[in-house]
């Protein structure tokens, strides 16, 4: 598995993850762990053994309790999504250090209001030495100023 580039983890009612599974897999360049209902959180340390991954898709969990420490290391990944999850703490400045080459981030469908959504993206591009697509909307484009949503 030392070779393994791509893994799809995809409705297999994964609840936990060992922080040190993904150990054997230092070469991985895209990681889907998605639609595992019974995973709520990420433990620490997670990644540190992929030095090399490019694209994170944590789509459709439960994922609720995020410090955003938990991306640590990432510092190649171009694109991370958590849309459909249940996340409402959202920090840029760990985003931008751990994640510096970051070009694409989904976090729509998630628990913080439109508004915060918003202010992070600003918050974050600010951080950022390049441009950075942060979707927080389903319809981007269409309600940019949140105006048509609830805080």
């Amino acid at each position: 598995m030392k070779w393994l580039q791509v893994l799809v983890l995809e409705n297999c009612r994964i609840q936990q993850i060992d922080p040190n599974v993904l150990e054997p897999l230092n070469n991985l360049k895209r990681l889907e762990i998605t639609h595992n209902r019974g995973l709520t959180y990420l433990p620490q340390n997670l990644f540190k053994y992929t030095p090399v991954l490019e694209i994170l898709l944590l789509v459709a969990n439960r994922i609720t309790n995020i410090t955003w420490n938990e991306f640590e290391g990432l510092n190649r990944l171009k694109e991370l999504s958590l849309a459909a999850n249940r996340i409402d703490y959202f920090d840029a400045t760990k985003v931008a250090r751990f994640m510096p080459n970051l070009k694409k981030l989904f976090i729509e469908q998630n628990m913080g209001s439109c508004r915060k959504k918003l202010d992070f993206k600003d918050k974050l591009q600010a951080k950022m030495d390049h441009p950075i697509h942060v979707q927080y909307t389903l319809d981007p484009g269409s309600y940019d100023d949140c105006k048509h949503f609830d805080d």
